[in-house]
Formats: structure tokens, sequence, C-alpha cells
């Protein structure tokens, strides 16, 4: 006899749809349905049929809040700092996806520059913390903050209470520049 979350597979491509028509396209599919079957395997564990709610609604509500929590959990801001730029009127852009992003110059004197720059960069976030400046390096990499915080031997809780300090030291070397 299947298990519930056998018998439900088809579930997770349905919900990843519906959230895919409100989210930005550069997200991985892969990534929404993994965090979806993740959802799905927890719903099984915390369905109760007694509180008289059926499998299948239970199970759509686990899985979208599994696919949120993901996207929370990768997203170099907070949710409050998020609410609080929204509050203030500030729009704090998302990281652009790679086929979007402005590649060096082919000039070897511009490329030469941005060279330097980006290592100014790094030598001004690594005075501050060595440990700062090793997961500004594995985040700007594309690294996920699960695998910056197993890379460092430290939680992804950890990793994403460093983004915004990564961030400050940015806009000081922007400043600066």
């Amino acid at each position: 006899m299947p298990s519930l979350s056998e018998e439900y597979l088809d579930l997770v491509p349905a919900v990843v749809r519906s959230l895919q028509r409100r989210l930005p396209s550069h997200l991985d599919a892969d990534d929404l349905r993994g965090w979806g079957y993740l959802g799905l395997v927890q719903a099984e564990h915390r369905f109760q049929p007694e509180r008289g709610t059926g499998f299948r609604p239970f199970a759509i509500r686990t899985i979208r809040g599994a696919i949120l929590d993901g996207l929370r959990r990768e997203d170099w801001v907070s949710a409050s700092e998020r609410r609080k730029a929204k509050q203030a009127g500030v729009d704090i852009p998302r990281p652009a996806p790679l086929d979007e992003v402005d590649l060096p110059s082919p000039d070897p004197a511009e490329r030469a520059e941005a060279i330097a720059d980006a290592a100014t960069l790094f030598r001004s976030i690594h005075r501050r913390s060595p440990r700062l400046a090793h997961a500004a390096l594995l985040l700007a990499a594309g690294l996920r903050v699960t695998e910056a915080a197993r890379a460092l031997g430290v939680s992804p809780a950890r990793i994403t209470q460093m983004k915004p300090q990564i961030g400050a030291c940015i806009a000081e070397h922007n400043r600066r520049a």
C-alpha cells in the first residue's frame, strides 16, 4: 500500500506551478520542487486525521509553506528587513539571475580595474572579520546559504546573520569608491 506522500506526489508540481506565476522567473524550479517534496513528507508526518481536515488541503498548505520557507532561507535580506524597507518606501533589489548579470568588459584595463576593486573590497571585509570575508566569497561564488554554512562549519542561521554585515561592508566600500 502506497504511503500518503507517494499517493499525493502530483500535488508538488501543481503547487510549484501556482507559485511560479507570482515568483521571479529566474528561480530554479528544481529547488522549488525539492522544497515542495520535503513539505509533502512533513505533511505526512504531521497530519492528524482526527482534526477533521482532509490530507489533500493540509498537504497543499504544508508544501506551499515549505517552498516559501526555502525561499526565505535563501534570501539575502531577512523578511523583517524587507518589511521595514517597504514601509520606508525603499526597494531592496534581489540578486539578478546570472544570465542577466553584466559580465566584465573584455578590455584588459577595465578587467584589471574590476579585479583590483574586488580585491580591495575583500581585504576590507577581511580586516573586519576573516570568517565574514570567507562567507562573502562563498556567497558571491553562488553557494546557497546551507552550502556556505556547511563549508564554514556554522549554521545556516549564522550565515543569514552575516549577510547584512556583508551588505554593510559593500555599501561602505561603494561610498568610498
